[in-house]
């Protein structure tokens, strides 16, 4: 990259041989092909512009943060597709609804139908809670995983779920 000495301008050597035709009004064609050196650069306004410095590498306590947080995000996700898969957003609201009604009714005066459709629900509140319990511990076993052992985690291998 290149720029001028005055700092306006910075770009690569195809622009600068097009900025610096214009500006001494000759042919691009003929700046193009040039090859300078500093000194010459210099002497019609330009310098080889400094490489900006590679950021800092995280430390590995920065890494492993990251990596966690990554990896929470991603076992909420998967926690959060396993749950839909079980029981659509709508069905929960609804058996949410239904459960209120319920209690406000009374449990001592539920029908048995009322009673069957509240086990269902409940059946399917318990597969919901599984699968937020083994997120949860997911989560927990991040802190004692290497930041490799992070990095390989599969968060949505069955065999972590089951």
């Amino acid at each position: 990259m290149f720029e001028t000495l005055d700092g306006s301008w910075s770009g690569n050597s195809r622009s600068m041989a097009k900025y610096a035709s214009k500006r001494d009004g000759v042919s691009y064609q003929l700046n193009i092909g040039n090859l300078w050196s500093a000194e010459e650069l210099e002497a019609i306004g330009f310098r080889v512009k400094a490489p900006e410095p590679a950021p800092p590498q995280p430390s590995i306590e920065e890494q492993m943060a990251t990596a966690k947080e990554g990896l929470i995000n991603t076992i909420k996700q998967e926690a959060g597709r396993r749950i839909v898969a079980i029981i659509p957003e709508w069905k929960q609201r609804n058996l949410t609804a239904q459960a209120a009604q319920l209690a406000e009714k009374g449990r001592a005066n539920w029908t048995v139908e009322e009673l069957a459709t509240w086990d269902a629900g409940q059946a399917i509140w318990d597969q919901v809670a599984a699968i937020r319990a083994t997120s949860d511990a997911l989560e927990l076993a991040l802190d004692a995983m290497t930041l490799e052992q992070m990095r390989e985690f599969d968060t949505t291998a069955d065999e972590h779920w089951v």
